[in-house]
């Protein structure tokens, strides 16, 4: 699985932070941009269009680079290694444009496929990248958030993966991830008013069956969903963060046993960032505060891997 998330992992949840309609003065995303195989901090200044990113050792990979602001209206941060090249790319999606701007940090374009917006109908769209045919590359996708239907394309192919296919519903968010091991990124909603979820793989351009259906139970009101795999067995787990408590609830699908349960990392005004920081087997809680731009990261086993960095928040640029 493709980490967007997400997957950008933490970024999916970040993003949700727009469509519930507030715009931080600096977005934060967990993604590898310098190819060593851990996550680094990334912040995306929305009012400049202005990308910073540290490694975990405090050493600058990205400083002060431009992709975004005003001009693209409404940009959002979809960062992800949409070159198949292992390493992440900048990437913004014009919520008013319903375009795509992506930037690989050696400094090429990849252009936006006409398919966005030429062939989209009208709709309230979210941005869910990631790797729908299993070409280890990231896909632009988009979720109609009235209607539940996905629209995806693969820029290595130059097609349409999915398109106007309906798994969804008024007031679902989507959160995919590769949630039975098969190398493919799947559809999955999460309703939080209920803590329900519904999943299913997709094979060949089509809906092929179902992952987690009856619903699956985990999470409910405040309880936001987190992608990721957090014990490293190639998995996405289901996971939801209490934004009021700080509290975890990670389940695993194949154990259908908990991996973490009420586990308490975080704090009122701390939003998700989930992703791979040590490079060591599954992903970290790890979360970002928007008010002074703060990281806190610990590992599944509890040791401590970042406190209190800063790395972020206002006046960043």
């Amino acid at each position: 699985m493709l980490k967007k998330a997400l997957k950008l992992p933490g970024l999916i949840i970040l993003i949700a932070g727009f469509w519930l309609g507030f715009m931080p003065d600096a977005e934060s995303a967990a993604d590898d941009f310098n190819g060593d195989g851990r996550a680094d901090l990334a912040v995306y200044t929305v009012a400049s269009g202005k990308w910073f990113v540290q490694a975990l050792s405090g050493a600058a990979v990205v400083w002060d680079k431009w992709l975004g602001e005003a001009a693209v209206k409404m940009s959002i941060p979809v960062s992800g290694d949409y070159d198949g090249d292992r390493t992440s790319d900048l990437a913004v999606y014009s919520l008013s444009e319903r375009k795509w701007y992506i930037k690989t940090l050696s400094g090429n374009d990849i252009p936006n496929p006409k398919e966005f917006p030429q062939e989209l109908p009208m709709g309230e769209y979210v941005p869910v990248p990631g790797d729908y045919d299993g070409d280890k590359a990231s896909d632009p996708a988009l979720y109609e958030l009235n209607t539940g239907k996905w629209y995806i394309y693969s820029l290595a192919k130059k097609r349409k993966v999915l398109w106007g296919v309906n798994w969804g519903f008024k007031g679902g968010i989507p959160v995919p991830g590769d949630y039975n091991r098969d190398g493919v990124d799947d559809l999955a909603i999460y309703q939080e008013s209920t803590g329900s979820w519904y999943i299913v793989n997709i094979s060949g351009g089509k809906v092929a069956g179902w992952i987690i259906s009856a619903p699956g139970k985990l999470g409910g009101p405040r309880k936001k969903a987190v992608s990721g795999d957090f014990d490293g067995d190639g998995y996405s787990d289901l996971a939801v963060y209490d934004v009021d408590t700080g509290r975890w609830f990670i389940y695993s699908i194949p154990t259908n046993k908990a991996i973490a349960w009420y586990r308490p990392w975080g704090f009122k005004g701390a939003v998700p960032v989930s992703g791979n920081y040590d490079g060591i087997d599954g992903d970290d809680l790890a979360v970002y505060d928007l008010k002074n731009g703060k990281w806190y990261i610990q590992s599944l086993s509890g040791t401590n891997i970042l406190w209190n960095r800063a790395w972020g928040g206002k006046g960043m640029a």
